[in-house]
């Protein structure tokens, strides 16, 4: 598997030492912020599979939702709440059926991160 990721990262590295020194800050920032993306998404699944209810809530802004309208949850101690309710949810499931309820697996397949700085831009500007 090492190889492998060495192997992908040898043309990656002779690629950015031909890069001016300002692209390269580019590259490398935006490297570690897909890194990072991946990295939180990966966070957030494991913990909703896994219903570990204070690792969900603190991969929210303190301010976070999940959802919207009125029905949305919002707040770390709401979205604690909300993982809480469905764990005890599927506890009572399973006491009333006397089945055992299926672990939740979500994947991760063919993650796409864009970064579109023009658009970034006029945000800012905006904003």
């Amino acid at each position: 598997m090492t190889a492998k990721y060495l192997s992908m990262a040898l043309p990656m590295v002779l690629a950015l030492s031909c890069l001016p020194a300002a692209a390269q800050k580019v590259v490398n920032r935006r490297l570690r912020d897909r890194a990072q993306i991946e990295t939180l998404m990966w966070q957030y699944v494991r913990a909703l599979d896994t219903e570990n209810a204070d690792a969900y809530a603190a991969l929210y802004t303190p301010d976070g939702q999940f959802g919207s309208g009125s029905s949305a949850v919002k707040g770390r101690d709401a979205l604690k709440k909300m993982i809480n309710d469905l764990r005890q949810r599927g506890a009572e499931t399973e006491a009333n059926s006397g089945q055992k309820r299926p672990p939740m697996y979500h994947v991760l397949t063919n993650t796409y991160v864009e970064f579109i700085t023009g658009i970034m831009r006029a945000c800012k500007r905006t904003g």
